[in-house]
C-alpha cells in the first residue's frame, strides 16, 4: 500500500514536473514578447517625443486655436494662485501676448493688429476663456509659476512641454488600452501606439497650450479604467479608478461631461445580471420621463424659438385670417423680447441675392401696441420696420433690398414690450410671406392653401419664400425650463438646446452644411494646422478619403468575424468603447448646429473629438490588419511607413506657409 502510493505520488511529481516544463517554455516565450514590445514602445514614444518636438517649434507662437487665451488663463492662476472670475484679464500681460503676436505676424493679412495703448477696454487678443473649466490650466501653472519672470514666448513653450508630456502619457495610454484587448506578439500592439504617436492633427493638438490637450488626455484615462472594471470585474481600486479619472474629466472641459452618463454605463455593465437589467430600465424609464418634461410638440414648424414663454408659438385662433393656427409671441417682465426666425433653405436664398423683395404678413396683439414687422436678416445688415397694429388683424408690407453678398437669409418675427408702454405685450403673426420683387402694399392677397404656401397678388401668382407662415403646422421643441438651466453654467451658456433641436429637424437648411462639416472633421483629423487654416494639399485628402473608407469597411468586416467568438466581458468593453467613439463623434457634429438660430454656420473641427482619438485609431488600424492577409506580419512596419510619409508632408506643409 506504502508502496502503491509512492509510485503514485512519483507519478503525480513526474507529471507536475512535465507540465512545469511544458509551462516554461511558453512563459519564456511571454516575457521575452512583453520584453520585445517594452522596447518598440519605448522606440515609439521616443518618436512621439521627437514628433511633438518638430511641432512644438515648427508652430509659431499662439498658432493653435485660443491659444492665447488660454495661455492668459493659466497664467492668472499661475500669477495670483486663485482661479480668475469670469471675464477676468490682466491688461499688461495682454499687452505682452498681444505684442508678441504682432512680432510672430498673427495678424498678417488680417487688416490690422490690436491697440496696445487702449485702456478703457481690454487689449484684444481672442475670445476670454476664464469661465472654463480649469483643470488644464492649473496644470500648466504649476511649472508656469517658476517662469513667470521670464519673457511671454518662453512662458508660452513651458505650457506647450507640459502639453507634450500629456502626449506622451496619452500614446501610453493607448498601449496599455490595447494590449486588453489582443494577445502578446500581435502588430495591432504597438500600430496603434504608433497611430498615436504619428497622427499630424493628434500632434498638432496635443503641442498646443489649449484646454482641448487635457480634455484628450484625462478621457482616455478614463477610458482606460473604464476597459480596465469591465474586463477585470469590479474591486475597491477599480470602481475608485473610474470615479477618480470620471471626476477628472468633469474639471477639464465640457466636450467630456459625457464621462459622467458614460461611466455610470460602464459600472453598470459590471452588475449581475438582474441588478444590470433593474438599472437599465430604470434608465429608460428616467430617458422617457425626462423626455415627455423637456420636450413640447406644440410650436409652429420652421420657427427657431428664441423666447422663454411657457405658451407655444402656434396658437389655434378664430382670428387667424389664414388657416386655423397664428405664430404667437409673448413677451414677459422676465424675457422682455420673444423671437422665433427662420433661415430661408439655401436654394431659396440664393435666388434673392442683390434683388427686391416685398414682405408682408397679418399682425395683431393682445393690446393696440407699435410692433415689428417680419423683419428680414441677410448677414450684413436686419431690415426692422415698426407699425402701429390693433387688436385685429391686418396686413402689413414692407419692402427691402437684399445684399449681393449674403451669409445666410433669416425672416425673423419679434414680440417686444420695449416698443409700447414697457408692459408684456403678445403679438400674432399669420401669412408671413417673402416674395422675389415688388408687391404693392394696398394689393389684393389670396393664399390658397392653410399654410401659405402659394397664391396670387393682384392676381399674379407666386410661391411664397417662407414655409409655414401660419404656422399650422407643429414641431418638437425644447421646454424654457431646459433653456433656462443651460444658461447657468458658463461653459455650456453658449449652447442652446432649442436651436440644436430645431436645426437637426430642418433638414432642408441643414443638409447643406452636413457634407461641409463631414468634410472638415475629416480634414482636421488627419491635420489642417494652425487655426485650421493649413490644409494638406487637396490630393493628400483624396488619398486619404480610401485610407479612411478601407480602414472602416476592414473594422465592420471584423466585428462581422469576431465580435461573438468573444468572451461576454470583452463583448461588452468593446461595444461600451464603441459606443463612446460614435456618441462622442455625433455630438462633435451637431456641435456647429446650435449657432444656427443666430445664422452663425460653426463648423467644429476633430479637435473636439480627439478625447476618443484611441478608439477611432483602434477600429482603423484592425481595419486596415483585415486586409493585408497573410502579410500581416509586415503590418507595423506598413503603418509606420505611411504615417510617416503622412508626416513628412504635414510639416512640409506647416514649413512652407510660415516659411513663405
Amino acid at each position: 500500500m506504502a508502496e502503491s502510493r509512492r509510485r503514485g505520488g512519483l507519478m503525480t511529481g513526474i507529471a507536475t514536473n512535465a507540465e512545469n516544463a511544458g509551462t516554461r517554455p511558453r512563459a519564456l516565450l511571454h516575457s521575452i514578447q512583453l520584453e520585445r514590445e517594452h522596447k518598440i514602445l519605448l522606440g515609439v514614444l521616443l518618436l512621439g517625443l521627437l514628433h511633438g518636438l518638430l511641432i512644438v517649434f515648427a508652430m509659431p507662437p499662439w498658432q493653435h486655436y485660443e491659444e492665447p487665451s488660454h495661455f492668459e488663463y493659466a497664467w492668472l492662476i499661475a500669477s495670483h494662485l486663485s482661479l480668475p472670475h469670469y471675464p477676468a484679464y490682466d491688461q499688461e500681460e495682454r499687452r505682452q501676448i498681444a505684442s508678441s503676436m504682432i512680432q510672430h505676424q498673427f495678424f498678417k493679412g488680417m487688416g490690422g493688429v490690436p491697440d496696445l495703448a487702449v485702456k478703457d477696454q481690454p487689449i484684444w487678443i481672442g475670445t476670454n476663456v476664464t469661465g472654463a473649466l480649469p483643470l488644464y490650466h492649473i496644470l500648466v501653472a504649476v511649472p508656469l509659476r517658476f517662469f513667470l519672470h521670464t519673457n511671454v514666448d518662453t512662458q508660452l513653450y513651458i505650457g506647450r512641454f507640459l502639453s507634450l508630456g500629456l502626449y506622451l502619457l496619452t500614446i501610453w495610454l493607448a498601449y496599455k488600452i490595447i494590449i486588453e484587448f489582443v494577445p502578446p506578439g500581435h502588430p495591432l500592439r504597438w500600430s496603434v501606439p504608433l497611430g498615436i504617436a504619428l497622427l499630424p492633427g493628434l500632434a498638432d493638438l496635443m503641442t498646443a497650450v489649449s484646454n482641448d490637450v487635457g480634455a484628450t488626455f484625462f478621457f482616455s484615462l478614463f477610458m482606460y479604467s473604464a476597459v480596465r472594471l469591465m474586463l477585470h470585474g469590479p474591486s475597491l481600486r477599480r470602481l475608485v479608478g473610474i470615479v477618480v479619472t470620471t471626476s477628472l474629466c468633469l474639471l477639464t472641459k465640457n466636450t467630456v461631461i459625457i464621462a459622467f452618463p458614460l461611466a455610470l454605463v460602464a459600472i453598470s455593465l459590471v452588475l449581475p445580471l438582474r441588478w444590470r437589467l433593474a438599472v437599465w430600465g430604470l434608465f429608460a424609464i428616467s430617458l422617457i420621463v425626462i423626455a415627455g418634461l423637456a420636450l413640447s410638440w406644440e410650436d409652429a414648424s420652421e420657427w427657431y424659438r428664441r423666447s422663454l414663454q411657457e405658451q407655444p408659438t402656434r396658437v389655434q385662433t378664430t382670428q387667424a385670417p389664414l388657416g386655423e393656427a397664428a405664430i404667437r409671441l409673448v413677451s414677459s417682465d422676465e424675457s422682455p423680447v420673444s423671437e422665433v426666425s427662420q433661415p430661408l433653405p439655401d436654394e431659396k436664398g440664393k435666388q434673392l441675392y442683390g434683388k427686391r423683395v416685398t414682405i408682408g404678413a397679418w399682425i395683431w396683439a393682445s393690446v393696440p401696441v407699435l410692433a415689428h414687422l417680419p423683419m428680414l436678416s441677410d448677414g450684413n445688415q436686419t431690415v426692422d420696420h415698426q407699425e402701429a397694429v390693433g387688436v385685429e388683424p391686418s396686413f402689413h408690407v414692407v419692402q427691402a433690398t437684399v445684399s449681393s453678398e449674403v451669409k445666410q437669409i433669416t425672416i425673423i418675427l419679434r414680440a417686444d414690450q420695449f416698443l409700447g408702454n414697457g408692459k408684456p405685450v403678445t403679438v400674432y403673426y399669420d401669412g408671413v410671406v417673402l416674395l422675389k420683387g415688388e408687391y404693392s402694399p394696398e394689393g389684393t392677397i389670396l393664399f390658397s392653401d392653410p399654410q401659405g404656401n402659394r397664391g396670387t397678388w393682384d392676381g399674379q401668382p407666386f410661391t411664397n419664400l417662407v414655409r409655414d407662415g401660419s404656422g399650422e403646422i407643429t414641431w418638437p421643441s425644447v421646454r424654457p425650463w431646459v433653456e433656462k438651466l443651460s444658461k447657468q453654467f458658463p461653459w455650456t451658456a453658449h449652447l442652446t438646446p432649442t436651436g440644436l433641436v430645431a436645426s437637426l429637424l430642418d433638414w432642408q437648411v441643414t443638409r447643406v452644411i452636413y457634407a461641409s462639416t463631414a468634410e472638415y472633421l475629416f480634414e482636421t483629423f488627419w491635420g489642417r494646422f494652425g487655426w485650421g487654416h493649413i490644409p494638406m494639399p487637396s490630393s493628400c485628402y483624396d488619398l486619404l478619403k480610401i485610407v479612411l473608407l478601407l480602414g472602416l469597411a476592414g473594422a465592420v468586416l471584423l466585428l462581422w468575424q469576431k465580435y461573438w467568438h468573444q468572451t461576454a466581458p470583452r463583448r461588452l468593453a468593446l461595444g461600451w468603447l464603441g459606443v463612446t467613439t460614435v456618441a462622442l463623434w455625433i455630438i462633435v457634429f451637431v456641435r456647429g448646429f446650435f449657432g444656427l438660430i443666430d445664422g452663425i454656420f460653426f463648423i467644429p473641427a476633430a479637435r473636439y473629438a480627439f478625447p476618443v482619438v484611441i478608439p477611432t485609431l483602434i477600429i482603423l488600424t484592425a481595419g486596415w490588419w483585415v486586409w493585408l492577409g497573410r502579410f500581416r506580419k509586415f503590418y507595423a512596419v506598413a503603418c509606420g511607413v505611411g504615417f510617416v510619409l503622412l508626416n513628412m508632408v504635414s510639416l512640409g506643409t506647416i514649413l512652407r506657409f510660415y516659411g513663405g
